[in-house]
């Protein structure tokens, strides 16, 4: 019952800090106050587990009303609810309780106001499925890393309609969206400035408001994540693989002309160069404003039945392969040289400076917060 327990301290404290009263660690807040709360459920993590069978009353979402009602019915939850397996039922059993939050916060009238955010950490290991992406738990690959990312604000016309965006981010973008999308102001000297973020360190993260909000002459952002603020693939301190998008003309000009070399099935090495009548025929870039690409220096081999085998200067376009399964470098030998660069770039980065210390914080004996705040930003508008 870990689940209904989790659900219930969490339901109890958003409860307690809305109205005003004493939470169980005697902590008072104002009616009100404006909360945080991390709900960091652990299934359907192993060893996976549902509560014991019982019936709950379901709660179904209006749309007509966008309001969570209770449907007069009632709804098998805990083991044995799917006749599915366990992982069925124990993921059953979240999506149920997160239902009942959702009729809860609303019911405080909390639910508009309050940004929701609903992720994962990594993809699948023994059981769940992928769809078509390559690998799990544990690999770079995108089955791996790929995790649904919900974010709803219902106040914001642009948050609450199921709008769907395809653009690259990663679990890091999240602090500076929050810090800009909760409006966290900060003080420097006489100087306000919005959405602040701390001065001692390097942020990872890149706002991805601009993705789903549009400025002021009603436009969004198509990507987040160029050249200079790669995907980095991580694992035990390594980078893996490095991910970005590249814009269209960007990438055409490292193709057209580019040498391509290829051994035919003779063994015989041919060279060709990529025309810009070639290039034409390449629909996969001419019609998109830009392409994501990804690349491995080396990678294990992800077929058990080849366990000695890897991936070498392994270029992907994940634009229209997100199943990882065509290698390109040979391809696009100028685009794969231009990953690899960018990877070996940020190698000498974490090297250098692994926990992203600011420098120029600790080193500026004037302590101008306020000119590093402003040079900070322009040089991340540039």
């Amino acid at each position: 019952m870990l689940t209904q327990y989790c659900h219930e301290s969490i339901n109890e404290w958003i409860g307690d800090v809305v109205k005003g009263e004493e939470t169980k660690s005697s902590d008072t807040y104002d009616k009100g106050t404006p909360f945080f709360a991390y709900y960091a459920t652990p299934w359907p993590h192993a060893p996976i587990y549902a509560g014991s069978p019982t019936q709950k009353p379901e709660y179904g979402y209006n749309y007509d009303t966008h309001r969570w009602e209770k449907t007069g019915k009632e709804v098998s939850v805990g083991q044995g609810a799917t006749g599915a397996g366990i992982y069925a039922d124990c993921v059953t059993e979240f999506d149920y309780y997160l239902s009942e939050l959702f009729y809860n916060m609303q019911e405080l009238g909390v639910l508009d106001d309050t940004v929701i955010v609903f992720t994962s950490d990594n993809g699948p290991a023994l059981q769940g499925s992928t769809d078509d992406l390559r690998g799990g738990k544990y690999t770079a690959y995108e089955g791996g890393q790929k995790v649904p990312y919900y974010i709803r604000y219902g106040n914001n016309q642009y948050m609450n309609s199921g709008t769907k965006v395809s653009a690259q981010a990663t679990n890091v973008d999240l602090f500076p969206t929050l810090v800009e999308l909760c409006g966290i102001k900060g003080l420097v000297g006489e100087q306000v400035y919005d959405a602040m973020m701390p001065f001692d360190r390097e942020i990872d993260g890149v706002s991805m408001n601009s993705l789903y909000l549009p400025d002021e002459q009603g436009k969004f952002t198509e990507y987040i994540h160029g050249q200079s603020r790669p995907i980095l693939y991580m694992k035990r301190e390594k980078i893996k693989s490095v991910s970005y998008s590249i814009p269209k003309n960007e990438a055409l000009d490292m193709i057209i002309g580019s040498e391509v070399k290829i051994i035919n099935s003779l063994g015989v090495s041919q060279t060709y160069t990529v025309t810009k009548e070639m290039a034409e025929e390449y629909d996969f870039i001419q019609s998109q404003s830009y392409t994501v690409w990804k690349y491995f220096r080396q990678m294990q081999n992800d077929n058990p039945a080849f366990p000695d085998k890897s991936r070498k200067n392994w270029l992907i376009c994940l634009s229209d392969d997100w199943g990882e399964n065509y290698q390109r470098a040979d391809m696009f030998p100028l685009i794969a040289k231009d990953l690899n660069s960018t990877l070996s770039q940020w190698e000498k980065k974490l090297s250098k400076n692994r926990r992203g210390i600011n420098a120029a914080y600790y080193n500026d004996g004037t302590k101008d917060y306020a000119l590093y705040y402003t040079t900070l930003n322009a040089e991340k508008r540039s």
